[in-house]
């Protein structure tokens, strides 16, 4: 017995999952590719995208292999549990169709009538099972679960009646934390919402009333580089050189990497003032916003937006590009990932008031940005201390004080 295992109450046991459950691997016909069928008579065929849309239940799968793929894969029923062994493993779902699983996930099928399935579930969900999951997984990078592992996992058992009484208890509380946590996402939903809806309103108002500009009216735009990485004298230095992933779309205040004066020198980056406005014209962040907190260097992927402060206030540039990231992404789609380009910026138009306005615009957004912001946040808090009294619950349950 493990040295971690607690003291159950009398006619509790503890028992390993290879007592209780037949545990098995999942099997992939290859070239998948050559199994794929839309024909009638082909058998659901359950990926990880197949619960994209469940918390519990597998209902139906995106695709189907043909019947001979049955002879390497392994088959699974209505009632069936399954637990994905890679990556985000632990994970249980019940099924509730037929069909196959490839290796990627391990079938659980009671021994026999002495556990009641929706016990099973969340025995399978709670902190206690899923720790030792963690603790016996193998790999570094990529941890694993195989059928020998999960096997060897420690679980209570109470008898048949106290793990159906137990999961009728669980059932009733969850359900009503369950309503809260929905309610919480509604919330947070709203207040996320807040800040879009008010910049199309901001922005529409404006354009009735003044005159809509090019930025390239009042707006330079350049962008940085990136010196030889194979050349160790221009890097290590004390330049502050930012990357377009580390746009937050706020104030950046600090940076992963440094260059020196010839790395600069040698290179197209270019030092940019505390203040100026950025944008990541390509990669995973293509869109993201930012202000430098002090003078840096950036990379080629950074547009550098240097506006005139007679005419233009750079906050009121940042929310109007906020407004617009979604029509400037779909707008600059080139392949794979957007690539948005200074000339397609440069010739933006932006309704543009007195300096004034601007400024009046920009504190009246900056105030519903705070708001909005700490709203979804003490949402988000409530929400996470609901589901901490749902882990909490469960280990209660499994300890007999439920």
């Amino acid at each position: 017995m493990s040295e971690n295992l607690y003291t159950l109450p009398q006619s509790w046991a503890w028992k390993k999952f290879g007592d209780i459950l037949h545990v098995e691997r999942g099997g992939s016909p290859r070239p998948i590719d050559d199994y794929i069928t839309t024909a009638s008579d082909g058998i659901n065929w359950i990926k990880i995208g197949d619960t994209k849309n469940s918390t519990k239940y597998i209902y139906e799968t995106a695709e189907k292999i043909k019947p001979e793929g049955l002879k390497k894969s392994r088959l699974v029923v209505e009632g069936d549990f399954i637990l994905s062994n890679s990556m985000s493993f632990g994970k249980p779902y019940i099924m509730k169709t037929t069909g196959c699983i490839h290796d990627g996930w391990l079938l659980l099928r009671p021994k026999n009538d002495n556990l009641d399935k929706e016990f099973l579930y969340y025995v399978l969900g709670s902190a206690f099972v899923y720790e030792q999951f963690k603790n016996k997984a193998s790999g570094t990078t990529v941890k694993n679960l195989n059928s020998s592992l999960v096997k060897d996992v420690d679980i209570p058992l109470p008898p048949i009646q106290e793990q159906r009484r137990i999961v009728g208890k669980l059932d009733g509380l969850f359900a009503k934390i369950d309503k809260s946590i929905a309610l919480l996402d509604e919330s947070i939903a709203s207040a996320s919402a807040l800040m879009p809806s008010a910049l199309n309103e901001v922005f529409e108002e404006l354009g009735e009333k003044w005159e809509k500009k090019k930025l390239d009216s009042f707006v330079k735009t350049t962008s940085g580089g990136t010196p030889l990485r194979s050349t160790k004298l221009f890097w290590n230095g004390n330049i502050p050189w930012l990357k377009s992933g580390e746009l937050n779309d706020g104030l950046i205040t600090q940076v992963e990497e440094f260059i020196t004066e010839d790395g600069l020198n040698h290179s197209s980056a270019k030092i940019f003032k505390k203040g100026t406005l950025l944008m990541a014209m390509y990669g995973a962040t293509a869109g993201k916003l930012g202000f430098l907190d002090f003078d840096s260097s950036t990379n080629q992927a950074i547009c550098a937006i240097l506006n005139d402060e007679d005419v233009s206030n750079s906050k009121f540039i940042y929310y109007f590009l906020l407004k617009d990231r979604n029509k400037i992404i779909k707008d600059s789609f080139g392949g794979a990932q957007p690539n948005i380009s200074q000339n397609y910026i440069r010739a933006m138009e932006i309704p543009l008031p007195p300096l004034d306005i601007q400024t009046q615009t920009v504190a009246y957004l900056d105030a519903l940005h705070v708001k909005a912001d700490a709203l979804k946040k003490a949402q988000q808090t409530k929400k996470e201390e609901l589901l901490a009294l749902k882990a909490s619950l469960l280990e209660s349950a499994f300890k007999g004080e439920l």
